[in-house]
C-alpha cells in the first residue's frame, strides 16, 4: 500500500500535467513557468524512484544516522500466508501495475473537459452514476479477460464483498469531496490538488503503522522524505505548471 500509493500518485500527477500541456486544445494550457515546472517534474520523478527503492536507499542514506540495522520490506505472500521477501521480478511487475494505475488515474477526468458548459460546478456530480457504470463495465471486462487467461476466479463474496463495497464508498466519497471543495467552496486547484496528492503520506502511514510493510527507522525515514518530495513537486506543478 505505502509504496504502490506513492508510485501511482506521482505518476498520476505527471500524466495529468501532460494532458494539460500537450493534450487537446480544450484541455491544454500554456505553462506559467517552464523552469519551475521542470523542477517540479524532477522532484516527482525523484520521489517516485526513491519510494520504489526505499528499502535499499533507506539503508544507504539513513542507516548510519539512525543507528539501526535495516530490515527488508516485509510482505505477506498470498500463497504462503507468512512474511517473506519479495523477488525483484515480482516487485517490478507490481511497479508496472502501479504505474498503470497512475497513467489511467491521471487521465480519468480528461473526458469531462469535452462536456457542455452547463455541467460546470456542482452539476458535474451528475456524472457520478455514469462514471460508476463505466467502472462496472471495465471491471467486468478485465475480470472476464483474467478468467480466460489465468483460469477460474475465486469470488468468495462472503469474505470480499464487504471490503469491496466499503473501499468503493470511501473512494467515491473522496471524489465528491474534491468536487465540492473546488466547485462550491472555490478552493483553488493550486491548493486542492497538492492536498489530494498528500494522500500518499496518509497511505504510507497506514502501511507502516497498521500493516508493518516497511520496518526499520532508516527505511521509514527515507519513505517520508520521498513522500514529501512528491507532494512538494505536485504543489510546484499546480502553481507553475
Amino acid at each position: 500500500l505505502s509504496i504502490a500509493m506513492g508510485i501511482w500518485c506521482g505518476t498520476a500527477t505527471l500524466v495529468s500535467f501532460l494532458w494539460g500541456t500537450i493534450g487537446p486544445a480544450v484541455i491544454a494550457r500554456p505553462l506559467v513557468n517552464v523552469y519551475l515546472s521542470g523542477l517540479a517534474i524532477s522532484l516527482i520523478i525523484l520521489g517516485i524512484l526513491g519510494i520504489i527503492y526505499v528499502d535499499i536507499l533507506g539503508k544507504k542514506l539513513f542507516g548510519a544516522c539512525c543507528g539501526e540495522e535495516h530490515q527488508k520490506l516485509n510482505v505477506v505472500e498470498s500463497s504462503g500466508g507468512g512474511n517473506g521477501g519479495v523477488s525483484m521480478g515480482k516487485k517490478m511487475l507490481g511497479v508496472i501495475y502501479a504505474l498503470s494505475v497512475g497513467c489511467f488515474g491521471g487521465s480519468m477526468l480528461a473526458p469531462l473537459s469535452f462536456v457542455p458548459p452547463e455541467f460546470d460546478g456542482l452539476k458535474g456530480l451528475g456524472f457520478i452514476p455514469s462514471f460508476g457504470t463505466g467502472s462496472l463495465l471495465m471491471g467486468t471486462f478485465i475480470m472476464v479477460l483474467f478468467r480466460l487467461v489465468s483460469g477460474p476466479i475465486k469470488f468468495k463474496c462472503s469474505q470480499t464483498l464487504w471490503a469491496g463495497l466499503t473501499s468503493g464508498c470511501v473512494w467515491q466519497f473522496g471524489n465528491v469531496c474534491q468536487v465540492v471543495a473546488q466547485k462550491y467552496y472555490l478552493l483553488p486547484y493550486a491548493i486542492s490538488y497538492p492536498i489530494f496528492q498528500a494522500s500518499l503520506v496518509f497511505a504510507g502511514f497506514l502501511g507502516i503503522v497498521l500493516f508493518k510493510e516497511i520496518t526499520g527507522a532508516p527505511a521509514v525515514a527515507f519513505f517520508y522524505v520521498c513522500a514529501v518530495t512528491v507532494v512538494a513537486g505536485a504543489g510546484l506543478l499546480a502553481l507553475y505548471g
